[in-house]
């Protein structure tokens, strides 16, 4: 029996050719989407999956207030944090500490410029499972003025030295010795460090009033390894009235307040979002809108075997009558059905896996990832055949017991027809896919409205014709001697039209803040924390930013005590006008500084985060880079000769640059590739649709070919033959209109909130997608329908 229906099948499929290649390349496109997706997710939920300890290890993330507003969203927070909650709270077994820096490291004379620099406390390789390859994992951090390697850093620095007892020198300030060497970390890993500085190494070198002021001073990632048993929540409960007995009486004075919510490890990459994190984390948005769109678009492919499938059900009537005849049960006949969709669903299913082979570089490219396909991982062929078996069965069933359930006595009489039921069933099969696509092409539409609408903003500053240039960091004797030649010299060279150095570039996160700034004649309660910069002269003039009352900086100006604030800070420090601020006492680290100008507001990072209090305080020597004015004319000619400039004023230092407006538009990084899968998959997803509907198109033109023949006959012209055809499709359209506009009006609002500055949703913008969308379908089903319109009814009616 199961040989013979084999043959039926294999047979069925060979006869029906074009419409096995239709449901075939629909179902391999939905099949690829799904698996690859789902490859995608898989990788973004295995990060930090491999940490022993990962179930018991949380990460701080602090809260800073003041005066009611939160000024501080951070996964950095307070010096005291680790030490002081370990020694209160039993259910605490250790504390991890990280700091990073992007350093420039010296061996032999030769720079190396160390982005993935951190100091860290000795147990860091106890509680994470990173590979130590030479080293012990509780003694390489102990002592000051000691370092960990990677396998790649003690390569590229050390090449085939022994790097075990090597001295580097931190920034010409110090040197510290290598103690040990781990492998690589994976790149499933939040954490990618080359360098691990002790952490002793940065208390015997702390930044000012950090040791005085541990509770006032941010910078440092706590991790918290709790033990077996203890609960997280119960834990942070505890929080607010440890802060209290700790600072409490500080915060109250200053009208400030401080909070701390516990991370699980495994939770950071794809739910934590705030300042200062190691890396761009993925967003776990993004994955249910991926699932969503994946099972849409597998769901459709099956929908459009099912409606071809019901849709030929008249030409295969007569086959199941006979059958009935002669004695089938129906289960034969719903094995006989199902059989043929299990054979289509396999071969889908292959030409699906050389689909994804074929994409996955692209997909990989795409979105910045590293997702891998191991044809030797049993979770691959476990999706393979959940996807094969389950579709099969899925997408088969309802026509076959639909076929099943012919009565042989009408359908050999001449009197079958199908149901208004199965064909208003077939009409939702059809009107899913519209809804989809409608949904996706019109969130693709507003995504890239937004992104444009953010460059079109007017960010308060010029991004164009700026270079950037890294600093040496070489902080010898002769560093302040080095920065002003540099910056002298640099103006000698044609194209230069001027030059700044300054700590924070825009597009960056501004990492530096001053807690407890205040107008001098105010109270403590006036107290307020402000993102600060270091700054020169040349700062305004060089970003072309508006002066609003004041004066400019000069080369007299004392540094720390001379300050710039934004309009934000202004108001912030109680000041209603600009002329108002000018040489105003205030308190600024911890001393009393001069307000002699106020800038105008300006978006320092990207235009979806509103603007903060700022404070720019002169310090000609405190800068990390040098913003450059050029002419765009010149530009490669102008990088040439500021690079030979650097290499004799910073011997054997790494020369790096970018131009500003690249790096500023990196912010949209993130939103462009979620715009850009989106348009990947919508291109997909309309692409299965239009299978579907040229499969379904074609047969019912055929099925209705005695229809069209005794219409003409009765005088209907081709343009009516062809409205009457299209008709069925151009109300489906409009039904999926109706309801698509609401679900992603709904779903694309809630994107938008996440910008401090949106574009406006009207329906103008799915006016567009909707009509697309028409053009696509009335192209894909007007081949078959001008066919129909202009066949010969001779032909339909010769037999008749």
């Amino acid at each position: 029996m199961f040989r013979n229906n084999f043959r039926v099948a294999f047979r069925s499929l060979l006869k029906n050719k074009v419409y096995s290649l239709i449901n075939i390349a629909g179902l391999s496109i939905g099949m690829a989407v799904f698996v690859l997706i789902l490859l995608y997710i898989q990788h973004e939920r295995t990060f930090d999956q491999f940490h022993t300890n990962k179930d018991r290890i949380f990460r701080i993330q602090q809260d800073r207030f003041n005066r009611g507003e939160r000024t501080l969203h951070s996964v950095t927070g307070c010096y005291a944090a680790g030490p002081a909650i370990k020694a209160s709270f039993p259910e605490v077994e250790d504390y991890v500490a990280l700091h990073k820096v992007e350093p420039i490291i010296a061996y032999k004379g030769e720079g190396f410029k160390e982005e993935n620099t951190c100091f860290a406390t000795d147990k860091f390789f106890k509680y994470f499972s990173f590979h130590l390859l030479e080293g012990v994992d509780t003694l390489v951090l102990k002592e000051p003025h000691t370092a960990v390697v990677s396998r790649s850093f003690a390569k590229r620095v050390f090449k085939n030295e022994d790097p075990i007892g090597k001295t580097l020198s931190f920034r010409g300030t110090y040197d510290f010795d290598v103690t040990g060497v781990f492998e690589d970390m994976p790149e499933n890993s939040q954490m990618k460090f080359d360098l691990m500085i002790s952490y002793p190494t940065l208390e015997q070198h702390p930044y000012k009033g950090v040791l005085d002021l541990p509770w006032q001073y941010d910078g440092i990632m706590t991790y918290l390894v709790l033990r077996n048993g203890a609960s997280a929540a119960e834990l942070e409960a505890k929080f607010p009235d440890f802060i209290m007995a700790n600072t409490g009486t500080w915060l109250e004075e200053t009208d400030q307040k401080m909070t701390w919510q516990l991370q699980p490890l495994t939770s950071i990459h794809l739910y934590s979002d705030f300042d200062h994190e190691l890396e761009q984390n993925g967003d776990y948005h993004n994955i249910e809108y991926l699932t969503v769109v994946a099972i849409f678009i597998l769901v459709i492919a099956w929908f459009n075997y099912i409606s071809l499938a019901t849709a030929k059900s008249l030409e295969r009537a007569k086959e199941v009558g006979i059958r009935k005849v002669l004695g089938s049960y129906r289960i034969q006949l719903v094995g006989q059905f199902l059989l043929e969709s299990i054979f289509l669903n396999l071969a889908a299913g292959v030409l699906a896996c050389f689909i994804v082979y074929a994409m996955l570089p692209t997909f990989n490219n795409l979105m910045s990832t590293h997702v891998t396909l191991s044809l030797l991982r049993p979770e691959f062929w476990w999706i393979m055949a959940g996807i094969l078996f389950g579709g099969s069965f899925a997408s088969g069933m309802y026509p076959a017991f639909f076929l099943s359930t012919f009565k042989p006595s009408l359908i050999l009489n001449g009197n079958f027809t199908t149901s208004s039921s199965g064909r208003w069933v077939r009409r939702g099969m059809v009107m899913i896919p519209f809804i989809t696509a409608i949904i996706l092409v019109s969130c693709l539409y507003i995504i890239f409205s937004q992104i444009s609408f953010l460059r079109k903003q007017q960010l308060g500053f010029d991004v164009t014709q700026r270079l950037v240039i890294r600093d040496s960091e070489i902080y010898d004797s002769l560093a302040d001697q080095r920065i002003a030649t540099y910056k002298s010299e640099m103006m000698r060279i044609p194209g230069v039209k001027a030059n700044t150095f300054l700590n924070v570039v825009p597009g960056d996160h501004i990492l530096y803040s001053a807690n407890g700034v205040r107008r001098v004649k105010d109270d403590d309660t006036k107290s307020y924390q402000y993102q600060r910069m270091w700054v020169d002269e040349n700062f305004v003039d060089v970003l072309d930013l508006r002066l609003l009352a004041g004066r400019n900086f000069t080369q007299k100006s004392i540094p720390r005590k001379t300050l710039f604030v934004n309009e934000r800070a202004l108001s912030t420090l109680g000041f209603e006008k600009p002329e108002d601020a000018i040489d105003e006492k205030i308190l600024f680290m911890d001393d009393t500084a001069t307000i002699i100008g106020v800038v105008n507001d300006f978006h320092h990072e990207s235009p979806r985060d509103p603007i903060l209090p700022v404070i720019y305080a002169y310090r000609p020597e405190g800068g990390l880079f040098y913003l450059i004015k050029i002419e765009t004319a010149q530009a490669q000619p102008v990088v040439q000769k500021l690079e030979t400039l650097f290499k004799q004023v910073f011997p054997g230092q790494p020369f790096s640059y970018y131009f500003l407006d690249e790096k500023y538009n990196r912010q949209y990084k993130r939103d462009i590739q979620f715009g850009e899968l989106i348009g990947f998959f919508s291109t997909l997803l309309v692409l299965v649709t239009a299978l579907g509907l040229f499969g379904l198109s074609a047969y019912m033109a055929s099925v209705r070919t005695r229809e069209i023949g005794i219409r003409k006959v009765l005088g209907a012209t081709e343009r009516g033959i062809v409205l009457l055809l299209c008709r069925e499709y151009l109300i489906l359209i409009f039904l999926a209109t109706c309801i698509a506009i609401p679900a992603a009006w709904y779903a694309m609002d809630n994107w938008l909130n996440n910008f401090a500055i949106k574009v406006e949703i009207n329906l103008w913008m799915f006016a567009l997608p909707t009509l697309l969308l028409l053009l696509i379908t009335l192209l894909t089903i007007s081949f078959q329908t001008l066919r129909a319109a202009l066949s010969n009814p001779v032909d339909a009616l010769r037999h008749e």
